[in-house]
C-alpha cells in the first residue's frame, strides 16, 4: 500500500494524546515507518488508507499521491473561531452550551477509534451533554447513551438534532411583549428570586415565542437561551453551587442577547451542515434513564462503553443549571433538591442514607471499606467538622454502591471480550489538618473486579481542567480506568 505522511496537529499534545493516536495508527492497519509524534510534526505511515487516516484524532493533514487532504477533525475544530494552535473543544454541537465536568471530545472520539470496530455498539452510561455521542456518531458507531439528568439528556438531545435538521429557521417575534403569565405562580416566585424584573419579564417572553416552534427547533432555541441565563441572573455565574452575584445585572438585555446569539448560531450551524451534509448516518439512541436499571433499558448486548462518570461528590449537577431547569419546564422549584439526591455523585445524603451505612460498606470490596470506615473515624474525630463534612462518607458509601450496580447491570448487557474505559479523578477531602485522597479510579476498578471484569488497569492521563471555581476541588489528574467483560 502506498505511503502516506501524516501532519501532527499545531498545539501541544499531552503524553497520553500522543499514545492514543499511535494506538489508533496501529489498530487500523498502519505502520509508522518514519517521524515522531510531536506537536507539527510529519509522520511517514504505510498501511493505511486514505480515507482511515482523515479520521484519526491528532493531526493536522494527509498528504496522499501529491495531493494535500485536511484532516476531518481539523475541519471540525476549525469551526469555533479560535486558532489551530489550541485544542477546541467546543466545535460544532459541543459549542451549543457549557456544561461543567465534560471531558474533552477528542478523548472519547480517540479512545473509540483506538478500540473499537466500525461495527461496534458502543456505551456511554453516563451520556452528560452527550460529547461521546456527538463524536460516535461522527465516527458511524452505533451508539446508545443513558443519562438521568433531563437537563443534562435536553442538551445531548439539542446536538444530535444540530447534526440532523438543514437549518436552524427564523423565530417570528410579535410587538406585544404582554400577554397572560407564562409560568405557574410558584415558578415566577422562583424564578423572580433570581431574575431582576426586566430580564424575568424577557425571559417569559422569549419562552412563550419558543414553545411555538417545531419541536426540534425549540429545543435548539431553548438550550440557546438557557446558555444565558445565568450571566442574565443573580447568581454568580462563576460558581458551581447557586450563590448570588455581589453586583446586580440591571442593564443586561436578555431578548437582544439571545436574537443576536441565536443568530450568529444559526450561521455557524449553516456552514456546518454544508462542511458535513446531512446524510444517513448509524443512529445514537438517547435515554433519560437510570444506568442502575440497564438491563431495563437495553435489550441489546453492547460492545463495551467510554464514559466520563460523575465524581463522587465532586460537582453539584442540578445546582449549578437549576435556573435553566426550572426556566425551561425540567424540573419544579419544590424538586431541586429531591432530584439531585437521585443523581449518582450527590453531596446531598439523606436519613435513610446514614441508617443503610452499614450495610452499604459492608457490600463493597475490603479496599473500599477501609478508605470510607478511616474517613467516617477521622471525621467524628473533628469536633469542628460541619454538616457537609459530616455527610461525606455517607455519600461516599452511597456513590461506591450506585456505582457498584451500574458495573453489575453494564456486565450483564455486555458481549465476552467487551472493553471499558472510564475517564475518572481522585477526590479529595481534609481530614482536620490533613488532605486525604480519595483514589477514586483505583476504588471503582475495585469494584469492577468484584462484579466480574477482568483484565483491570489504570491509565494516567493529564487533565484539562474542569472547574472554573473553587481550585481546591479542580481535578489536576485523571485516569482511564480500563476493564473488559
Amino acid at each position: 500500500m502506498t505511503e502516506i505522511k501524516i501532519q501532527i496537529v499545531d498545539y501541544n499534545l499531552f503524553e497520553y494524546e500522543k499514545n492514543f493516536l499511535a494506538k489508533e495508527i496501529k489498530r487500523w492497519g498502519g505502520i509508522v515507518k518514519e517521524g515522531k509524534i510531536e506537536r507539527n510534526s510529519t509522520l511517514i505511515v504505510k498501511g493505511l488508507s486514505l480515507e482511515k487516516a482523515k479520521r484519526l484524532t491528532y493531526i493536522k493533514s494527509v498528504f496522499y499521491r501529491s495531493i494535500f487532504y485536511p484532516s476531518l477533525q481539523s475541519i471540525r475544530e476549525s469551526f469555533n473561531g479560535k486558532s489551530a494552535r489550541t485544542q477546541s473543544r467546543r466545535y460544532g454541537p459541543h459549542g451549543l452550551h457549557e456544561y461543567k465536568g465534560r471531558f474533552n471530545p477528542q478523548m472519547p472520539r480517540s479512545l473509540m477509534l483506538a478500540n473499537f470496530n466500525s461495527t461496534a455498539i458502543v456505551l456511554d452510561p453516563f451520556m452528560g451533554s452527550g460529547t461521546t455521542m456527538v463524536e460516535a456518531r461522527d465516527l458511524g458507531y452505533n451508539a446508545i447513551g443513558v443519562e438521568l439528568n433531563p437537563f443534562a439528556c435536553l442538551l445531548a438531545k439539542a446536538k444530535k438534532i444540530y447534526e440532523e435538521i438543514p437549518a436552524l429557521g427564523e423565530i417570528r417575534w410579535s410587538s406585544n411583549s404582554k400577554s397572560e403569565n407564562f409560568f405557574d405562580s410558584e415558578t415566577k416566585d422562583y424564578l423572580l428570586k433570581w431574575f431582576p424584573r426586566k430580564q424575568f419579564n424577557q425571559l417569559e417572553f422569549i419562552q412563550r415565542h419558543l414553545v411555538q416552534l417545531d419541536s426540534n427547533q425549540r429545543i435548539i432555541a431553548q438550550v440557546v437561551m438557557s446558555n444565558l441565563l445565568r450571566d442574565h441572573s443573580l447568581q454568580n455565574p462563576k460558581d458551581l453551587r447557586i450563590r448570588r452575584r455581589d453586583t446586580v445585572p440591571i442593564d443586561f438585555d436578555l431578548l437582544d442577547t439571545f436574537k443576536t446569539t441565536f443568530k450568529e448560531i444559526s450561521i455557524k450551524h449553516a456552514e456546518w451542515i454544508k462542511e458535513f451534509s446531512i446524510k444517513k448516518r448509524k443512529d445514537t439512541q438517547l435515554f433519560n434513564a437510570d444506568s442502575r436499571n440497564l438491563k431495563d433499558i437495553i435489550k441489546i448486548k453492547v460492545n463495551g462503553s467510554v464514559s466520563s462518570p460523575p465524581y463522587a461528590t465532586a460537582l453539584p449537577y442540578v445546582d449549578t443549571y437549576r435556573l435553566s431547569m426550572v426556566a425551561l419546564g425540567l424540573i419544579h422549584p419544590k424538586e431541586i433538591l429531591k432530584r439531585e439526591k437521585e443523581l449518582i455523585g450527590s453531596r446531598d445524603v439523606t436519613i435513610a442514607d446514614k441508617t443503610s451505612f452499614g450495610k452499604h460498606v459492608s457490600i463493597l470490596p475490603s479496599t473500599v471499606q477501609e478508605v470510607i470506615n478511616y474517613i467516617y473515624e477521622e471525621i467524628n474525630k473533628d469536633s469542628e467538622a460541619g454538616f457537609r463534612k459530616k455527610a461525606a462518607p455517607y455519600a461516599f458509601a452511597r456513590y461506591c454502591v450506585s456505582m457498584l450496580r451500574v458495573l453489575e447491570e453494564l456486565y450483564s448487557i455486555e458481549k465476552i471480550g467487551s472493553k471499558n474505559f472510564w475517564v475518572l479523578g481522585p477526590n479529595r477531602i481534609k481530614l482536620r489538618s490533613n488532605w486525604f485522597t480519595m483514589e477514586t479510579p483505583e476504588l471503582v476498578g475495585e469494584l469492577a473486579k468484584k462484579v466480574g471484569f477482568k483484565k483491570v488497569s489504570i491509565e494516567p492521563v493529564q487533565a484539562y481542567n474542569r472547574y472554573d471555581m473553587h481550585s481546591k476541588n479542580s481535578i489536576s489528574k485523571e485516569s482511564i480506568l480500563v476493564f473488559q467483560r
